[in-house]
């Protein structure tokens, strides 16, 4: 959720039509009845974060961190932190036509 929610304040596409994408969480790999789980991002979040700058990823933070899923204790420069990280892997990807999942341990 926090990664369809942070795609639409990326792109302006709201929750619903980003769930819609086919790759949105599309679970890749399910081990231990769903405990551990590799989903795919969709192409539209890792375009947006390699194409966003280090400044507006800063600034997406603030209303990022808002989101009920953090339950209040989302750190805006701490998310900052996150988000520049997800970008240089975006960009990195992006290079070498490669696409973004995301694993997941619950």
């Amino acid at each position: 959720m926090q990664l369809g929610k942070l795609e639409g304040l990326l792109t302006g596409v709201d929750y619903d039509g980003v769930t819609a994408n086919p790759r949105w969480g599309h679970a890749v790999a399910v081990r231990h009845d769903g405990e551990l789980l590799v989903v795919s991002l969709t192409d539209e979040v890792q375009a947006a974060l390699a194409g966003t700058s280090e400044s507006q990823l800063r600034e997406v933070a603030e209303p990022w961190s808002q989101i009920e899923e953090f339950w209040g204790q989302g750190e805006p420069s701490d998310l900052a932190e996150v988000l520049i990280g997800l970008a240089t892997l975006a960009r990195s990807a992006t290079v070498r036509h490669e696409h973004l999942y995301c694993w997941v341990s619950v």
